[in-house]
C-alpha cells in the first residue's frame, strides 16, 4: 500500500498500490492533496506474510503561484522609471514552500537573477551598473518562482537615458540687430529614446 500524511496530522491515508507493465508499482490519492508539506512511504507483504516498509519521503505539495508585491525601482513603485545610471529593483516575495528565485527579464530573456531573500521581511534586491541597460526603453519582467516551478510577474519599464537634450537657439538670427522688446525662440530635442524636458 501508500501511505501518506500531511504535517499536523495525526493519522496516514492508505491506498493500494497499482503494478505497472514494467514491475514498478504507484498510487493514485483518492482525493487531491492539499497545499502542504507530506510524509509517505510504501508497504507491502508477500505470500507468506513477510512484511517490509520503504523508506519515509518527504514531499511538497504546492497548488497556489508565490506572492510578488511592493517592486520599486530606486524606491519609486511607479509603472515607469526614468534613468540615467545604475539602480536597484527591490520588493517582496513570499510562499508557503518557500521562493526557488526572484528573476528579472528583458524582452523575455532572463538578464538579472537572485536566490537571496530575508526570511524574516521577505524582502530581496538586485542592482543594475551603469551599463547593464542600453539606452533606451526597457520593457522588464520581474518573476518570483516558487520551489513547485509557479511564478508570478509584475511588469516595470525602465527608460535608460544618458545622452544629455540637445537645445538650439531659432530667433534671433546669428549676429542680427535687435532693438526694444524681443522674442527669443529656441527648441530641444530628447531624442526618440529620451526621458522627456523637465525643466528648460
Amino acid at each position: 500500500k501508500g501511505h501518506y500524511k500531511k504535517a499536523g496530522d495525526a493519522a496516514f491515508t492508505s491506498q493500494p498500490l497499482t503494478k505497472g507493465t514494467d514491475g514498478s508499482y504507484s498510487f493514485t490519492p483518492a482525493a487531491d492533496m492539499a497545499e502542504g508539506t507530506y510524509t509517505l512511504y510504501f508497504s507491502a507483504a508477500d505470500n507468506l506474510g513477510n512484511k517490509g516498509k520503504s523508506v519515509n519521503k518527504t514531499i511538497l505539495i504546492d497548488t497556489s503561484k508565490p506572492s510578488l508585491t511592493d517592486v520599486n525601482i530606486n524606491e519609486k513603485g511607479d509603472d515607469t522609471v526614468s534613468v540615467n545610471t545604475g539602480f536597484d529593483v527591490k520588493g517582496k516575495a513570499d510562499d508557503v514552500n518557500g521562493i526557488e528565485k526572484i528573476q528579472i527579464l528583458d524582452d523575455g530573456q532572463s538578464i538579472k537573477e537572485t536566490t537571496v531573500i530575508n526570511p524574516s521581511t521577505k524582502v530581496w534586491s538586485i542592482s543594475f551598473s551603469d551599463t547593464d541597460l542600453s539606452e533606451g526603453t526597457h520593457k522588464l519582467t520581474i518573476r518570483a518562482t516558487d520551489k513547485a516551478g509557479k511564478s508570478t510577474d509584475v511588469l516595470k519599464t525602465v527608460i535608460m537615458d544618458r545622452t544629455a537634450p540637445t537645445v538650439e537657439l531659432t530667433y534671433p538670427a546669428a549676429t542680427s540687430a535687435q532693438s526694444g522688446k524681443i522674442t527669443i525662440q529656441g527648441s530641444i530635442d530628447d531624442g526618440a529614446q529620451g526621458a522627456g524636458v523637465k525643466a528648460a
